[in-house]
């Protein structure tokens, strides 16, 4: 048995054997060691232990239970939806939740808090066994896709809208992660050192635009930033080589947000211009189905169209020609930066996409 395999009772027992040996035969430490096949060392620390019944470890009380609980019933609720949850939106959300109700800013959430967290409620980070797509529907499901093609044919066919304002928009989330905690290196080094942009984790969010007739809107990217304020320092913006028809944009979080969604609308379809009904295909993202976002797109004359959930794949023309394609392809070209395990690159390691 591992000597890490001892409880305290054992440890116990053992050393309680060796004080009783000794008082007969006077057996030294070492040869008592050598016997039970335990170090000396390690026996001495045993046998120096306090006496009485196993010690009981002092747990750290948890700081925010109500939180912890409400954090726990979030993860049920996105699994039970057969939603893709991680460590990082646990930490998001506890954050968020101790700040709503306590007005702390400082509560970090940390990967130990995150480890503790699971072991409590009895959470485990497992990989991804299947990634399926919806193929079953209920009646009310049968019902939204009803509903979608009736809305095709009243704004598009029957109101016999031009290609020109029939627009259609997708948003996709590129994830950056930072290489891994190891690295090959030759023996007897102290410090092992490798290159990687700051930060364990990165974003970008590109919403896409389309018109039927083939006219491609400026695309537009949301970085991710740790600035208090949401937005990139100009030094940063000047340094990147952007065509002139990309709009760069930051956030906390690398997402399209209600902010966003008002400038996109007020750019791409502005008020006051004399013009007929337009059309705008989307798919079924919070911000799009906001109350807000339906009502400034009406006040311009836009009707908007929504994809029934889980259909995008097969609805969404940019989903399906555009973003999906792109993804692949940074992966793939990714993957083989990695299998070259970065020979070209001077030592600096390379960073991986994950969907």
């Amino acid at each position: 048995m591992s000597q890490n395999h001892y409880s305290d009772a054992e440890k116990r027992r053992i050393a309680d054997d060796y004080h009783a040996e000794k008082a007969i035969s006077g057996v030294t430490i070492r040869k008592f060691a050598v016997r039970v096949n335990i170090s000396k060392s390690t026996l001495r620390g045993w046998i120096n232990m306090a006496s009485g019944p196993p010690g009981i470890r002092k747990k750290r009380p948890v700081r925010y239970p109500k939180m912890e609980v409400e954090v726990h019933q979030l993860t049920l609720a996105q699994r039970a939806l057969e939603l893709e949850l991680r460590n990082i939106d646990l930490q998001d959300k506890a954050r968020e939740i101790v700040l709503r109700d306590h007005g702390v800013t400082d509560f970090k959430a940390s990967d130990m808090w995150v480890l503790r967290f699971r072991r409590t409620f009895k959470l485990v980070y497992r990989a991804i066994t299947h990634i399926g797509r919806k193929l079953t529907f209920t009646a009310a499901d049968l019902e939204l896709h009803q509903f979608f093609f009736l809305q095709i044919q009243e704004y598009i066919y029957n109101k016999t809208t031009p290609k020109s304002r029939i627009v259609n928009s997708d948003k996709t989330m590129v994830r950056l992660v930072s290489p891994g905690k190891k690295t090959i290196s030759p023996k007897g080094l102290k410090t092992v050192s490798v290159k990687h942009p700051q930060g364990d984790k990165q974003g970008m969010t590109i919403n896409l635009m389309i018109a039927a007739d083939g006219t491609k809107f400026p695309a537009e990217i949301v970085f991710r930033t740790a600035s208090k304020c949401g937005q990139l320092s100009d030094n940063f913006v000047s340094k990147l080589e952007a065509p002139s028809n990309v709009i760069i944009r930051s956030a906390r979080k690398a997402w399209w947000s209600s902010k966003f969604e008002e400038d996109n609308v007020n750019r791409l379809f502005p008020a006051n211009v004399n013009r007929g009904t337009s059309v705008l295909l989307r798919d079924h993202f919070s911000v799009h189905v906001m109350e807000e976002s339906t009502e400034l797109l009406l006040a311009r004359n836009v009707q908007q169209i929504i994809i029934p959930p889980g259909m995008t794949g097969q609805w969404q023309p940019l989903d399906v020609s555009v973003n999906k394609p792109f993804k692949e392809s940074f992966k793939s070209d990714d993957s083989e930066i990695e299998d070259g395990n970065g020979s070209d690159n001077s030592g600096e390691s390379d960073e991986e996409m994950v969907d």
